[in-house]
């Protein structure tokens, strides 16, 4: 799979992160604790020594490039993926974004900037949450992007289907817990994200299993012997 804009993408984010976190040592003092860790009521609650709170994160999305980089060639079904190159760069593409978002708002709040990381974090969750809904109905049946049950993976009819219902509950959630996360308070932000998510993937569980069910070109369970 060519993953050449997935690539850019990743070395323009990390270029900046470790921009930022050069900028941030030459600034800080060599025993600066460092906010790292908000709780629901977008409090600090937990700090960090200089070195891990600017290199952590930087390090991390280093590695969770690798992985992305590394998962098409481990797909069973690589073909089906390789097909929906597309959708895997935008929604890995998305994901160093926030990462990068994530690292610059600690930063930020690192040097005295007057910035609420929890809003932040939310209004950059509901975005991926839409990146992904937008995405989600042009993937192939794989083992490694989307909604992976049983069912999506035996029926192509339940796959595309459940794929088209899941990409708009996501673009839904992400705009409804964006908009919380900007005009509403903490604690609201993390129980809306938290029952729209866990009600949505019981929809899209079911609905696969109901599409599988009544596809006549489905692949049947079979008991064990």
């Amino acid at each position: 799979m060519q993953l050449r804009a997935f690539h850019i993408v990743s070395v323009v984010c990390l270029v900046l992160m470790f921009g930022l976190s050069a900028y941030a040592w030459i600034q800080l003092p060599p025993d600066a604790q460092t906010p790292v860790h908000w709780n629901l009521s977008g409090e600090v609650d937990g700090y960090a020594s200089k070195t891990f709170a600017l290199l952590f994160v930087p390090v991390l999305t280093v590695g969770l490039v690798v992985l992305l980089s590394l998962i098409p060639r481990l797909d069973p079904r690589r073909t089906n993926l390789y097909r929906s190159s597309t959708p895997y760069q935008v929604i890995c593409s998305a994901v160093v974004v926030l990462m990068l978002v994530v690292h610059a708002g600690t930063i930020l709040i690192a040097l005295g900037a007057p910035l609420d990381l929890t809003v932040v974090i939310g209004v950059g969750v509901g975005a991926l949450l839409f990146v992904i809904g937008t995405q989600l109905g042009n993937t192939r049946s794989n083992w490694f992007m989307g909604v992976r049950t049983p069912w999506t993976l035996e029926s192509e009819l339940s796959w595309r289907k459940t794929h088209h219902l899941a990409g708009r509950l996501f673009m839904a959630i992400g705009l409804i817990s964006g908009a919380v996360a900007v005009f509403g308070p903490p604690e609201l932000y993390f129980w809306v994200l938290l029952l729209s998510l866990l009600g949505g993937i019981v929809w899209i569980i079911r609905y696969s299993y109901v599409v599988w069910r009544d596809d006549p070109d489905r692949v049947a369970h079979r008991p064990a012997d």
